[in-house]
């Protein structure tokens, strides 16, 4: 019997498959890619404290800001840390 789903940890990750009890052999579908995808994106925000879209969002509607007006802010933000 195949399809069973299955976790592996490594370190803080863990990885979503599906694993045959016959074979032994470890398959991916749609859903756990974009399961482990979304997973690495997270834990990567969280390492390098880069905010999730519904923070930016919140900032944004904290200062009244459309999401032009904040591009705007943050392109003027790279470029002068850029120049120093």
């Amino acid at each position: 019997m195949c399809a069973l789903n299955r976790i592996a940890v490594f370190g803080s990750l863990s990885h979503h498959f599906q694993k045959c009890e016959n074979t032994g052999k470890h398959f991916e579908n749609e859903a756990f890619d974009k399961l482990n995808y979304n997973q690495l994106v997270n834990q990567y925000r969280v390492k390098y404290s880069i905010p999730f879209p519904e923070q930016i969002i919140k900032i944004r509607e904290k200062y009244n800001l459309s999401a032009a007006k904040m591009s705007e802010i943050l392109a003027f933000i790279i470029i002068t840390i850029y120049f120093f």
